[in-house]
């Protein structure tokens, strides 16, 4: 029987605009659950999905529970009404929860008519993927959404509603996304890169995970991000760098050494080509957003 939202008792209520101070196109939280306590039973302005990455945990959809665990992925409307409590069987489970705007929503699958805009308040939307290859890329595009930062505002949109594309096909199972041809030891490498012991390295790091040769892992890299190892590796550094910029005070050099840079002027000169600006420029422009409310 269909539950009506309106008759549901008044819950509370999550705002997008309040899950963060800065100029966001979504939030994203690496999260643990490991409290015995209930969360609060809410719904909110927003739409989020989240990935169950480790553990079981709770799920209550308008009172309805269930046990969600490991390689799960879910997608809740705005008007959704749940909440989640650990499963007593399980210390602790982990999730990556993003929450985006109904905008953000529309602009992703305005341009296909219904066939995306049909969710209903009172349906719950998941799956447990079976396919590995699938379940590694919607991970690494999560991971890549934590890892990124609110400044190059064209990438995070681009990012996200390719994210948000591949989290309803995957739903919907209109398409397989392990119909896509990028190999899985690249997924795997690639998540691995981004680790900050592995892009400190660099190079010679990238290629003993992949366990390719150079050759084709440069190949690879070029068929199906459209840039070689190196430039892969510096794109993740730079990012890094960009974090620490705007959340330090830490000098540019001991950043750009830290990122694993070893020419100032080298990192310099990538990161203006990127940025458009010096390193010092954006803190400060960066800064003067963050700091002056």
């Amino acid at each position: 029987m269909s539950i009506s939202v309106n008759d549901y008792p008044p819950v509370i209520r999550l705002h997008f605009d309040n899950l963060s101070s800065k100029k966001l196109y979504y939030h994203c939280v690496d999260y643990w659950l490991s409290s015995d306590a209930p969360s609060d039973e809410h719904n909110h302005d927003f739409f989020e999905f989240f990935l169950v990455t480790s553990g079981k945990f709770i799920h209550c959809f308008f009172g309805r529970p269930s046990v969600l665990g490991p390689g799960t992925l879910c997608l809740l409307h705005p008007e959704n009404i749940h909440y989640f409590k650990k499963d007593p069987a399980c210390p602790a489970a982990h999730l990556i929860n993003i929450a985006f705007s109904k905008e953000i929503f529309q602009e992703a699958f305005g341009f296909l008519g219904n066939i995306f805009l049909d969710l209903r308040k009172d349906r719950f939307l998941y799956k447990e993927i079976a396919e590995k290859k699938t379940w590694m890329l919607l991970l690494s595009q999560c991971q890549e959404l934590l890892d990124y930062f609110p400044n190059d505002t064209f990438y995070q949109q681009a990012l996200l509603k390719q994210t948000l594309i591949d989290v309803m096909m995957t739903l919907r199972e209109d398409k397989a996304l392990s119909e896509r041809t990028i190999p899985l030891w690249l997924l795997k490498a690639t998540q691995e890169m981004h680790k900050m012991e592995n892009f400190v390295e660099g190079l010679k790091r990238f290629i003993k995970i992949a366990g390719k040769s150079q050759e084709h892992l440069s190949r690879m890299c070029q068929r199906y991000f459209s840039q070689s190892p190196t430039e892969y590796i510096n794109k993740i550094r730079l990012k890094y760098a960009v974090n620490e910029l705007t959340s330090t005070q830490k000098a540019v050099i001991d950043i750009a050494y830290d990122a694993g840079f070893n020419n100032l002027a080298y990192f310099y000169r990538l990161f203006k080509r990127l940025y458009q600006q010096s390193p010092l420029v954006y803190r400060r422009r960066a800064q003067a957003v963050f700091y002056s409310r």
